[in-house]
């Protein structure tokens, strides 16, 4: 018997085995796709356009922003803003009292008002005092400072841009890998989806010290919010226990730009500042410092343009805010897992194949096309559903 007649002898038929042969087809060849990651650019236009879609997607509950306003620039114009450290003293002076669990700087203090005071003005007694209660505040274990990985082109190695030795050597016990993040941000198809708790860092070897700041800089916000030591090599964060690793991770974003409370900078340094209510509300939150001003701004899947709707930046420091978000509550976006992946490939393409069996080819064609919007319909139900 050929091969042949054994199709047309089984129950199926020839004809039939046609049909199912090209089912099968479509589903292995869909699996091997996604497998390879042929799609993926597929996924994440759609990822994107779902975020754009869901909007607000939950209430922050764990961090807040503080951004400098108008208000704080009309009051404080006299002052150059690299003078401002008695100003963020204060204001830091005002969410310790507040309860905030940590404060985060995403600015890099690469300017010391005392050290320029030293080259340039005549009173000694200035030059060492001016810093002093924003220097007490760096030594108080609740604020983190932000840090950068910079890499060299030509050689491919690792430094860093760090904030001014005078800070440094107020932190405490000079215990930089604690208290200085790294703010670099996981960029790698020029849209921050994902991040990790540390980066590579491919240094010299007489910079291989174990003090080098590591930890990315909400991952260590969100070490320090939870009472966890910096220098584990895994912490119990919200719900889960996150490891120390390269290994990128999810950002569950909140919403879109604007979805964190954004405290105005002159209401923490007004004189009545713990009666208010917005900065009572900081009570046990990560607190990050940023600027409003437009210059820190990263795509993130709210930054494609969906529908005719404007693409929508964020601040650097919104996302920080989201990944610390994401790790304390413990909230997360899964890939599907093989078996769903499969199981929707092998409902789809068989049909697919009940279509072009059934019905005429215009009305077929038709059939696609429904089918394609019902999987863009379970895709964004399952997209709600976080997966």
């Amino acid at each position: 018997m050929t091969l042949h007649d054994w199709f047309e002898e089984t129950a199926l038929g020839l004809e039939r085995w046609h049909w199912a042969l090209l089912a099968m087809a479509g589903v292995v060849l869909g699996v091997l796709l996604q497998a390879s990651s042929a799609t993926l650019g597929v996924d994440n236009a759609y990822f994107d356009a779902w975020h754009r879609q869901a909007g607000v997607r939950k209430a922050p509950r764990h961090a807040a922003l503080v951004v400098i306003d108008n208000n704080a620039v009309m009051q404080f114009r006299d002052d150059p803003i690299s003078f401002w450290t008695q100003h963020y003293a204060k204001a830091l002076a005002t969410l310790r009292a507040a309860g905030a669990a940590v404060t985060g700087f995403d600015v890099i203090f690469g300017v010391s008002p005392e050290a320029w005071i030293r080259r340039n003005a005549s009173n000694p007694d200035l030059a060492r005092t001016w810093d002093a209660p924003f220097r007490r505040e760096l030594n108080s274990s609740k604020v983190v400072l932000a840090a950068a990985r910079v890499t060299d082109n030509n050689t491919g190695m690792h430094s860093f841009f760090l904030p001014h030795e005078d800070y440094l050597f107020s932190l405490p016990n000079l215990d930089f890998g604690s208290y200085l993040g790294l703010a670099n941000m996981d960029e790698r198809d020029r849209v921050v989806r994902g991040f990790s708790t540390t980066i590579e860092l491919r240094l010299k070897p007489g910079e291989k010290d174990d003090n080098v700041p590591r930890l990315t800089f909400p991952a260590l916000l969100a070490i320090h919010a939870a009472g966890a030591d910096p220098k584990a090599a895994q912490w119990k964060l919200g719900p889960n226990t996150i490891t120390r690793s390269t290994q990128p991770l999810p950002i569950f974003y909140a919403g879109p730009p604007g979805t964190f409370t954004r405290v105005p900078f002159s209401a923490l340094v007004a004189p009545n500042a713990l009666k208010n209510e917005v900065v009572r509300a900081l009570k046990g939150k990560v607190v990050i410092f940023g600027g409003d001003w437009g210059s820190d701004l990263h795509a993130t899947p709210y930054s494609s343009s969906v529908a005719g709707q404007p693409a929508q930046f964020m601040l650097g420091s919104e996302i920080h805010a989201n990944i610390v978000e994401t790790l304390l509550s413990g909230e997360t976006n899964r890939n599907a897992t093989p078996y769903e992946t499969t199981a929707v490939i092998a409902v789809t393409s068989l049909l697919a194949v009940l279509l072009l069996i059934t019905l005429r080819l215009p009305l077929a064609v038709g059939g696609f096309v429904g089918i394609w919007f019902a999987l863009k319909g379970v895709s964004y139900l399952a997209f709600k559903s976080h997966v």
